[in-house]
């Protein structure tokens, strides 16, 4: 395999060692890495998994999101060949309604999180990421949101720093669960790969609501368009600093890291750069990553604007 990222060796390693189930099919796109073809292509040749590609274009055009509604309408009929299942517009139409609802409410809870403390852990934004992307359009989802957000509205004043991360994190690090963990001096109020579209859905043109959903993901395309969609986030959310965790292999991350920096530095947002690996612990070491954090912290503790 040519991709070095470790999510995917992880991945790979589980179908192989079959302690993931073999699927039965699988479908992948270009969006966000570009290892994803790389890994499906292997597991076609190895452990004969087809496999459907949906070629996401960057541009954010009409001529592009018919391109790609197109390709979700192809894979509509593959499934429905394979399953013997026939598909229907209108419950796709309904779970997107849901979804709009669910991302409503999700933001209330992002701006509620800016005053109210509310307990939770590093991996708690890995689950809700999970959330978003698996769950999303269901109405246990929606259930859980409404719920949180009655939650936290119960809860006590925050007066700590808020923090904004962005990519992925990496939960078992001992130094970021000590200060992320249930603490209320710092609270992380949102995550890019949570919300990494914001918009609403055009729940009457369902495919063609999908292919922009796609398009205008913030991991889509050139990183100056995630840089200005997370200066958006920021301008809402108000953080009192940015924490950016490169993971290793993710080139996106790391190469693209500078012009977020660049983006915060011009929002006078404080903003800290991480390198480690979200999954591996040997590509991490623990007491570098707790000797920068804490020196950021201790910088924006004493109201100074610093990027590192």
């Amino acid at each position: 395999m040519s991709c070095s990222v470790s999510y995917h060796k992880t991945f790979v390693g589980g179908v192989e060692s079959k302690v993931v189930k073999k699927p039965e099919y699988a479908v992948t796109t270009s969006l966000s890495c570009d290892g994803n073809l790389n890994t499906f292509r292997y597991l076609e040749k190895k452990a004969h998994v087809p496999f459907t590609f949906l070629d996401v274009p960057y541009s954010d055009d009409k001529e592009s999101i018919a391109y790609l509604a197109d390709q979700l309408r192809a894979f509509t009929k593959v499934l429905e060949k394979r399953t013997g299942k026939t598909f229907q517009e209108e419950k796709l139409q309904k779970i997107l309604r849901t979804e709009n609802e669910t991302r409503r409410e999700l933001k209330k809870f992002f701006e509620y999180q800016k005053n109210y403390y509310y307990p939770g852990e590093l991996i708690s934004h890995l689950y809700m990421m999970m959330g978003m992307h698996l769950l999303i359009g269901t109405e246990e989802f929606l259930d859980l949101i409404r719920f949180m957000n009655e939650e936290i509205q119960q809860g006590e004043p925050f007066t700590g720093k808020k923090i904004l991360w962005i990519h992925l994190l990496p939960f078992y690090q001992e130094s970021l669960k000590e200060y992320f963990n249930s603490n209320r001096d710092y609270q992380i109020i949102a995550s890019d790969i949570i919300l990494d579209f914001m918009d609403e859905l055009d729940t009457e043109h369902p495919f063609e609501a999908l292919a922009g959903k796609i398009i205008k993901n913030l991991y889509n395309g050139s990183y100056a368009h995630k840089a200005e969609m997370i200066g958006q986030l920021a301008d809402r959310l108000k953080p009192d600093a940015v924490i950016h965790f490169c993971h290793w292999g993710c080139k996106q991350a790391s190469g693209g890291s500078i012009l977020l920096k660049e983006k915060m530095q011009k929002m006078n947002i404080p903003m800290l750069i991480l390198d480690g690996d979200g999954i591996d612990k040997r590509n991490s070491h623990d007491g570098q990553i707790k000797t920068r954090l804490e020196a950021f912290l201790e910088l924006i503790g004493t109201g100074e604007k610093t990027t590192c």
